[in-house]
């Protein structure tokens, strides 16, 4: 008897059957709900960003509509419209009394403690500028001022000019 060559005896090289595409594993359909969520949620997100800060873009087009010939009627109507400002975003602040220096404390409290830039700065004429028959000052700078304050303002429950 002859020896078998061994290799004959080998048996071919069967492959495994191809891995459907379909249903995913349970890892694909947790990381798809995951992706869901977060699109989801960063959506309502900047949905509420945008309609918590749309009085401050209503307020930049107002103050930009103001006539800036008339002085005392320009100073009325930008501290009419910082008030109705802080109305806006916080209606439970009574702030309607608040004038003078108190009212630029107040001003200066809401966007920066630390710079007084009412108190010392172009703000300074909000405080006694609507009651003086001619005053003097650079309206452009009162303008950038109040930009400003409308993009930057945080009023806390801590500031101390306005009661809650």
């Amino acid at each position: 008897m002859e020896p078998q060559d061994p290799l004959a005896q080998l048996k071919d090289i069967h492959l495994p059957e191809a891995i459907n595409f379909w249903p995913p594993a349970p890892g694909w359909w947790l990381l798809a709900l995951t992706v869901i969520l977060v699109a989801v949620y960063a959506t309502l997100l900047v949905q509420r960003s945008l309609a918590t800060n749309r009085y401050r873009k209503l307020a930049i087009k107002q103050l930009d509509s103001f006539q800036k010939d008339n002085s005392s009627l320009y100073l009325q109507q930008v501290n009419h419209l910082i008030k109705q400002t802080i109305l806006a975003s916080h209606p439970e602040k009574d702030i309607a009394g608040l004038s003078g220096k108190r009212w630029l404390e107040f001003l200066d409290d809401s966007i920066d403690p630390k710079k007084k830039i009412f108190s010392t700065g172009a703000g300074t004429v909000l405080a006694t500028g609507p009651y003086t028959p001619t005053v003097e000052y650079q309206i452009d700078e009162l303008e950038q001022l109040t930009q400003r304050w409308i993009k930057k303002h945080k009023i806390t429950r801590s500031n101390p000019h306005a009661k809650l």
